[in-house]
C-alpha cells in the first residue's frame, strides 16, 4: 500500500506541478513539502503542524483530507509501536511518585491552612464574647481581629485574554489573537489566501476583513481569541487538533461563526448584541 507521501507526490506529478510552484501557492516552505512527500515528519516542528500541512496539501491536490489524515495517523502509530520499547520503569514511575508526593504535600498544606483559619475564628469568637459587657472596646477589638487574619492565598485563574471588550463592531470583521505558546495560523480573508505565520508566546495580532475571515489554527488550546469583541477562546480551548474557524459578517448586525475540527463541523454560532 502506498504511503501518504507517495500518494501526495504521485498526485502532484500527475498534475504536472513542481515543488517550487506548490510551495508558492500554499505559502508553505519547500522543505516541509519535501518532508511530507518523503515521510520525514520529524523535520516538521510539531505534529500539529504536520496535520495542518497535510490537510492543506490534500485540499490543494484535490485529495480527500480525512483519508490522508487517517493514513498519516496509521503510519505514525506503526512508527510508535516500533520505537515504543523504551525504558518506562524509572522515568515513568519516578514521575508517578513525584506526582503523589506533590499531591500529599498540597493536601498537608491545605489541612494546615484550614486548621489555622479555624483556630483564628474560634479565637475571634472568644475575644468578642469577652467584650460583650464592654461595648466601648468592641470596635477596636474587631479591627485588631481583622488585622490578624491572614489573606487567603490567591487561586491562579485560567489563562485568558483579560481585556474586557464591550464594543461589538458590525461594519467589518475584527479578530484579535493572543498566543500563550507558539501557534501556527493560516488565513483566508474575503476569499483571498494570505501568507501563513506563527505567533510566538505572549505575541498578539489583530486581523481584519470586510465580510469573511477563515482561520486555520495549529494549537487552538494555546490561543486567546475574540471576534468583533466577542470572546471565542472558551469554544476552542479544549480542542487538541487543528481547528478551522469560519467567520462571516451579516448585514443584520450579527457575526456567524462555524468551527471545524477533523472534518466535523459545528452548528453555526450567532454573535450579536
Amino acid at each position: 500500500m502506498d504511503s501518504v507521501g507517495q500518494l501526495l507526490k504521485e498526485k502532484r506529478l500527475e498534475k504536472g506541478l513542481v515543488l517550487d510552484d506548490v510551495a508558492d501557492a500554499m505559502k508553505i516552505r519547500k522543505k516541509y513539502i519535501e518532508a511530507l512527500e518523503n515521510g520525514n515528519y520529524s523535520e516538521i516542528p510539531d505534529k500539529v503542524y504536520t496535520k495542518s500541512f497535510l490537510k492543506i496539501y490534500a485540499d490543494f491536490l484535490g485529495l480527500d483530507r480525512v483519508y490522508i489524515l487517517k493514513r498519516y495517523m496509521d503510519e505514525v502509530i506503526q512508527e510508535d509501536i516500533i520505537i515504543a520499547p523504551q525504558s518506562l520503569d524509572q522515568k515513568t514511575f519516578g514521575n508517578v511518585n513525584i506526582a503523589k508526593e506533590k499531591s500529599r504535600f498540597n493536601l498537608l498544606v491545605g489541612l494546615i491552612i484550614g486548621l489555622l483559619i479555624l483556630a483564628l475564628i474560634i479565637w475571634g469568637i472568644f475575644s468578642l464574647n469577652k467584650t460583650e459587657n464592654n461595648p466601648g472596646n468592641v470596635s477596636n477589638n474587631i479591627e485588631d481581629l481583622m488585622l490578624t487574619i491572614p489573606e487567603s492565598p490567591a487561586i491562579a485563574a485560567p489563562i485568558e485574554n483579560n481585556e474586557v471588550q464591550t464594543n461589538h463592531q458590525f461594519d467589518k470583521l475584527v479578530i484579535h489573537l493572543k498566543a500563550f505558546d507558539k501557534v501556527w495560523l493560516g488565513i483566508n480573508a474575503d476569499s483571498k489566501d494570505l501568507p501563513s505565520f506563527t505567533l510566538k508566546k505572549d505575541e498578539e495580532k489583530t486581523l481584519e476583513a470586510n465580510k469573511t475571515l477563515n482561520l486555520t489554527i495549529g494549537k487552538p488550546y494555546a490561543l486567546a481569541l475574540t471576534i468583533n469583541g466577542f470572546e471565542i477562546s472558551s469554544k476552542i480551548r479544549n480542542r487538541k487538533n487543528v481547528v478551522e474557524i469560519k467567520a462571516m459578517l451579516s448585514p443584520n448586525e450579527l457575526v456567524q461563526i462555524v468551527i471545524n475540527e477533523n472534518g466535523i463541523q459545528s452548528e453555526p454560532i450567532i454573535l450579536k448584541e
